[in-house]
């Protein structure tokens, strides 16, 4: 699977990621937010499930980072779920 393969079928299941990482096997899928506004990793998780039912996640969380106007997601607060193909 590729990132351009995970991110078709998550779009193609209204699911918008605003980035998608693979490193060493491992998808990253991240949502950035300003406001929680409801959501959790949980939530995500089950999206990533929903759209992808073998998979295995490793990791999900909630990064806080400090608002820096036009930094990437990775650099700013974000949700995230790891997993594997």
């Amino acid at each position: 699977m590729t990132i351009k393969e995970v991110t078709e079928k998550l779009e193609n299941n209204n699911v918008y990621p605003d980035q998608v990482c693979l490193k060493n096997g491992v998808f990253t899928v991240k949502w950035g937010y300003y406001y929680h506004n409801g959501r959790t990793p949980d939530k995500y998780c089950a999206q990533i499930i929903r759209v992808f039912p073998l998979v295995t996640i490793v990791e999900s969380g909630d990064h806080f980072g400090s608002f820096k106007g036009g930094k990437s997601v990775s650099a700013n607060s974000h949700f995230f779920v790891k997993f594997k193909p």
